[in-house]
């Protein structure tokens, strides 16, 4: 009893106070890599892969593209300057040379979708970005617990899991600025990295861990990337007719500000729907999801699910804000 009296008395204490925010939106620049896979050129059974055989998708790329559409029109809102970088997979063909450059910082990097090629484009992002950028990473595709599925090198090569944790993250670390990544993809919060001063109460529901770590002498952390992500421990799905994309990343879309026409294809408009007090923020994204997808967030008794995905993200108290407009 005593303990439900503190955590009434802490909401009606969050609900009243002003929200904790990271400083302000970063003053720089924006970079974005918007990555997305069809797999139509890996649908193969690897007998020693324990995820099996992975089939094609259809809306990972209209998320990625669209997702470069909406983020740089919001910078432009923002009047900020964003490079975006989109690295992809596309139709059976694993020949490289089908697909166009980019250049970061003078380095010239193919943007097909290989761990090779994210590594060399990160790489080259470390020696660009400055403190006062941002970086935006969103992933489309294939994935399991803490691991992403990337396009093969070659028929030959299939060392396509990409470790979130342990490599995708690590590569993160050294660029400067504030980094968020966006997972689209099943199993991805299983990749948000356990925290000492914050317990996520949709993947392990536990008050009494929550209690443990709110009054814990840790002191709070901001995590060094922020992990946006589809959904907890269950899948991610797509869904539409003609036009497909994530169930994650349509609602995400939405929130920014975009739809799509039969005519005039993807469009962004002037009404940002998760713009919150003059600001965008990883929270007001994240509320807007919750509200907005069509999909429930959990199966109940009172309502049984078949399909159903909750977001998640590691931001913990701190949110963090990204455009000002």
């Amino acid at each position: 009893m005593r303990r439900m009296l503190i955590f009434l008395l802490l909401s009606i204490l969050l609900l009243v106070s002003c929200e904790l925010v990271q400083d302000q939106p970063p003053q720089g620049k924006v970079y974005g890599v918007f990555i997305g896979l069809d797999y139509r050129n890996t649908t193969f059974t690897n007998p020693a892969d324990e995820y099996g055989r992975l089939l094609p998708l259809k809306g990972t790329l209209n998320d990625a593209r669209e997702m470069k559409t909406a983020f740089g029109h919001i910078a432009g809102l923002a009047k900020l300057e964003m490079d975006s970088y989109l690295m992809y997979q596309e139709g059976d063909t694993k020949d490289q040379s089908t697909y166009e450059m980019i250049t970061v910082g003078g380095t010239p990097i193919r943007s097909y979708a290989s761990k090779a090629n994210l590594a060399l484009l990160l790489g080259a992002l470390t020696d660009t970005i400055k403190e006062e950028d941002l970086l935006i990473l969103t992933y489309h595709g294939h994935g399991g617990e803490d691991v992403l599925f990337m396009a093969p090198e070659s028929n030959d090569d299939y060392d396509i899991e990409l470790k979130v944790t342990e490599k995708l993250l690590k590569e993160l670390q050294p660029i400067k600025g504030r980094k968020l990544v966006i997972l689209d993809s099943c199993e991805s919060g299983m990749s948000v990295p356990a925290s000492e001063s914050s317990v996520s109460l949709v993947r392990s529901p536990s008050l009494s861990d929550w209690f443990d770590t709110y009054f814990s002498d840790e002191p709070y952390a901001i995590p060094p990337v922020t992990l946006f992500t589809a959904t907890a421990h269950t899948d991610s799905y797509e869904m539409g007719d003609d036009h497909i994309h994530g169930v994650f990343t349509l609602a995400l879309l939405e929130a920014l500000g975009g739809s799509h026409d039969e005519d005039d294809g993807f469009l962004m408009g002037t009404e940002i729907p998760a713009k919150h007090n003059g600001v965008i923020s990883v929270d007001s994204l994240y509320r807007y999801i919750k509200q907005h997808q069509k999909l429930p967030l959990r199966t109940t008794i009172y309502r049984p699910a078949s399909m159903y995905q909750h977001p998640m993200t590691n931001g913990g108290a701190m949110d963090f804000i990204l455009f000002r407009l």
